[in-house]
């Protein structure tokens, strides 16, 4: 089984990269329930990834912005929808302005939520992001990569490094 890549841990990898990512996401179903969330995501909100899952993103709209996100949510075509303002409200915290950018995928059974700090009294994303999650997408060992993001694979890259030509 030298050289094969199963699509479980491509999935791994893509969910890990997402996580990953510096920029404040949501994956949800298309009534707004929380799939998955990008760990500066949950920072933003002061709590753990794990703790979004199963929850809906309304719930962490500020008071004054529910109204307009209901709407855009139950509103959701079969493609794109304009980015609107919406404020997100962290746990024991300041409510925080951004543009959000709905995108429907996986046939139009999830949304991917990408929220853009904006306005006064926003954070910069720089300061919600883990700089050691992403320090290994600077190195120039693409291995480095694939090891933080999905152990996995780097394993089985590992073993063809000193095995089989053929298998490289």
């Amino acid at each position: 089984m030298t050289g094969v890549v199963r699509d479980d841990d491509v999935s791994t990898f893509y969910k890990d990269v997402f996580r990953a990512l510096p920029m404040v996401s949501f994956l949800t179903d298309r009534r707004g329930v929380i799939l998955d969330a990008s760990d500066t995501a949950a920072s933003l909100l002061n709590v753990e990834r794990r703790v979004l899952r199963a929850k809906r993103l309304l719930h962490f709209v500020a008071r004054g912005d529910t109204r307009t996100f209901r709407k855009r949510v139950n509103d959701l075509p079969a493609a794109a929808v304009e980015p609107f303002a919406a404020a997100l409200r962290p746990r024991h915290g300041k409510p925080c302005p951004m543009t959000m950018t709905p995108t429907i995928v996986r046939d139009g059974s999830a949304v991917l939520w990408i929220a853009v700090p904006g306005g006064a009294g926003a954070p910069a994303v720089d300061d919600l992001v883990d700089r050691s999650d992403t320090a290994a997408l600077a190195t120039g060992d693409p291995r480095s990569h694939v090891e933080r993001a999905s152990p996995s694979i780097a394993a089985e890259s590992n073993n063809n490094q000193d095995g089989d030509p053929a298998a490289r």
